[in-house]
């Protein structure tokens, strides 16, 4: 860098700083001024000229009809009891005693010791249909039937497997046949 242009540098550098250090700082006057050409005439209290500049330019001025809410509780209508029940807390349940308790071990001893011939004679049916029909799409050639559950949605076509565990056999409008596949059960779901 040539020196003439590092005397021109420093030279405009200290002459602005000569001029921010001779400007006056604002006046507070002036401060209440702006504040006085923002807000509005009917907003400024009546002892404004009285008050200090800076009392009066970060004064609140409010109309005593506005510092009260003017929604009151009265004015919404009562909650259904359905939110009421919604927002109140769990119940806490009690432990079942232990005379209970001891009866259901002994029960589930005495079970356990029956014969497995018993115990297959009793095979159990079909459980409830876990899933949730959400609606049909017909294009005409196939219907594809969508189902879900709450992690989960699936678009099934007649003869095709949902986790393993059941089978979609056939759709009618308001009705699904399905297949629990391990214990061979038919069952048939209402859509609506």
């Amino acid at each position: 860098m040539s020196p003439l242009l590092r005397w021109a540098l420093w030279g405009s550098l200290g002459a602005s700083l000569l001029v921010l250090v001779a400007l006056p700082e604002p006046a507070a006057d002036a401060q209440a001024e702006a504040a006085d050409l923002l807000a509005p005439r009917l907003q400024r209290p009546p002892d404004a000229a009285a008050a200090t500049p800076r009392a009066a330019a970060t004064a609140t001025n409010i109309p005593k009809n506005m510092a009260k809410p003017t929604v009151r509780s009265a004015d919404w209508p009562a909650p259904p009891p359905a939110a009421l029940a919604a927002w109140a807390p769990t119940p806490k349940l009690a432990a079942p005693p232990v005379s209970e308790v001891r009866d259901v071990v002994a029960l589930a001893q005495i079970r356990s010791s029956a014969p497995a011939a018993a115990a297959a004679a009793s095979a159990p049916g079909a459980p409830n249909f876990p899933y949730r029909y959400i609606g049909h799409l017909d294009d005409g050639q196939s219907v594809r039937v969508f189902i879900a559950s709450a992690q989960q949605t699936w678009a099934l076509l007649p003869g095709q497997t949902l986790d393993s565990q059941w089978r979609l056999d056939g759709f009618q409008p308001g009705q699904l046949q399905l297949t629990w596949l391990p214990g061979g059960t038919a069952v048939s779901v209402p859509t609506r």
